[in-house]
Parts: C-alpha cells; sequence; structure tokens
C-alpha cells in the first residue's frame, strides 16, 4: 500500500535554534530554543565547531559524524552519508559526513553472555603485543557489515584461532576488531575530507585506555575522551543556551582525558583487517 504525504500538512523547516513554544514545569513556562537530532547534539556537545572537527560514540554501535564545511559533501560510492549537522539562524547550513558500525558494546556485551569475561576490569590487562600482531583477528559484524559496506549478509568472524587461544586472547581482538571497524569508516572519511589531529569520543569504550591506545595507533591521531560522559545532554544544553542569545562560547574539552599514538609501529594492519573483513561477507544468507 502506497500513501501520499503533502508538503502542505508537514511542518515548517526551521533552524535548529530558536523559538519552539515553552513547556509548563512546576507551574513556570520554560521556552525551549532547540531542537536537534541526538547524534548531532552530541557532535556539538563534543565541541565540533570546524570542519575537520570529528567524534565518535560508542553506544550499541559505534556512531562517526566529521563536519566537512558549508557545502554538501560528494561522497559517491565512498559508503558514507552526507549529512547536514546543523543550521543557526542568518548563516549558512553546516554539513558533515555519518557513518557507522553496527556492533561496539553489542559486541562486547555478546561476549560476556557467552562467557569470555566477567567483569569490565578484565579488558585493561593484556599482553603487551597487540592480538592482531600474534595472527589473531576478529570481526564484530554480529549484526552485518555497516559504513562502508552496508552487508547484512556479513557475519561475525574470528581469524587466527589456535589451541593456544584463550579467552583473554580473543577478548583483546574483540576490542581490537571494534576499533579497526572504526578507523575504516575514520580513513573513508579522510579521503573525502581531511579531519583534523585529534578525535573525541565518548560511549562506554571511551573509558577503555587499551582500546583507545590501540585506535590512536591504528588512526595516527590523538583520542580525546571528554570528563563530561553526558555528551549529548550537553549538546543539548549549549544549542538551548545559544537559542536564549547567549553567545559566547563555553569550554567543553577542558578536563578531556587525550590518549596519543604512542610509536607502535602498525604498518600493514588495517590490511590485515581488511583481508580478513572481505572474508566474513556473504557468510549469512
Amino acid at each position: 500500500m502506497t500513501f501520499l504525504v503533502f508538503p502542505s500538512i508537514l511542518p515548517p523547516i526551521k533552524d535548529n535554534i530558536g523559538d519552539f513554544g515553552a513547556i509548563n514545569l512546576d507551574g513556570h513556562l520554560t521556552p525551549v530554543t532547540a531542537i536537534i537530532v541526538d547524534q548531532f547534539a552530541g557532535t556539538f556537545g563534543h565541541g565540533c565547531r570546524e570542519k575537520g572537527d570529528a567524534k565518535i560514540t560508542f553506544g550499541t554501535g559505534a556512531f562517526l559524524q566529521a563536519l566537512t564545511g558549508t557545502d554538501i559533501p560528494q561522497t559517491h560510492d565512498s559508503g558514507l552519508l552526507p549529512t547536514l549537522c546543523w543550521k543557526f539562524p542568518n548563516q549558512p547550513p553546516v554539513f558533515g559526513l555519518d557513518g557507522g558500525v553496527y556492533n561496539a558494546a553489542s559486541a562486547i556485551n555478546w561476549a560476556r553472555k557467552i562467557g569470555l569475561f566477567d567483569s569490565f576490569d578484565e579488558l585493561g590487562d593484556f599482553r603487551a603485543e597487540s592480538a592482531i600482531k600474534r595472527g589473531l583477528a576478529f570481526v564484530p559484524a554480529l549484526s552485518g557489515l555497516g559504513c562502508p559496506y552496508w552487508d547484512r549478509s556479513a557475519a561475525g568472524l574470528w581469524a587466527g584461532l589456535s589451541l593456544d587461544t584463550d579467552k583473554k586472547d580473543m577478548m583483546q581482538s574483540v576490542l581490537e576488531g571494534i576499533a579497526a571497524r572504526s578507523a575504516e569508516v575514520i580513513f573513508a572519511m579522510e579521503k573525502i575530507s581531511p579531519l583534523g589531529q585529534s578525535i573525541s569520543v565518548d560511549g562506554g569504550l571511551s573509558s577503555n585506555q587499551y582500546f583507545k591506545q590501540f585506535l590512536a595507533n591504528l588512526l595516527q591521531k590523538n583520542i580525546e575522551a571528554p570528563a563530561n560522559r553526558e555528551v549529548t545532554a550537553l549538546g543539548a544544553a549549549l544549542l538551548a543556551r545559544k537559542g536564549l542569545g547567549i553567545t559566547h562560547e563555553m569550554a567543553v574539552r577542558r578536563n578531556a582525558t587525550v590518549t596519543h599514538p604512542d610509536g607502535t609501529n602498525m604498518q600493514g594492519v588495517m590490511e590485515q583487517y581488511r583481508d580478513i573483513i572481505a572474508r566474513s561477507r556473504q557468510l549469512r544468507h
């Protein structure tokens, strides 16, 4: 059945800040001065303001957004989604790139459910050498592959298992696999629009130092984790503040924990991952 929706019955398109009415809170009318979707509220809360600023939210999946400026980015066959981040009154719109990895925290929770670990404290103490450099890799395609493949026929995959592999090795490879899939999206973004030297992250995995270090080494970029974990709420509040006419900016990464690349040689690692990721495709019919 097909439904026809006439543009005349849809609400008007408005800027992200302005007068959206008011709500009654304990007898007081509180103005609503901002409206925005959660991922871009988070992007704003991370302090992304300039072209090249980027953030990753590690929730059920990994959600990556980067600002590209006032022109619509030409994504062609990159697998990335061009997106409108926000539009303020009397200013040009700000566009960006959007990409998602289906499984991040959901892969960690699945591993816990099948008994690979009991406490999240176990996920910070691994061997000095990465699992991938010991020949063990995991593809977190438990729900398929998101950006840049968008392939639901892909399935989760371990490669390099041996009689010496233990649960800790497997969990190390899970963390590295999530980082590698996130890095794939960042590398795809950089082919379209250069990104800055730092990427801001939030979500559960942003508190895991091993994960952040591996990601920083893969990307050769600084990974910043803001002390304020409620980044989406912060972004919405900052936009509401802006909608009230308060124009001076607030520092939002003042107390961020910064993880720098540590000089580990990562040459050839992404090529290994891409080969193994290719093997995960078409496994689910």
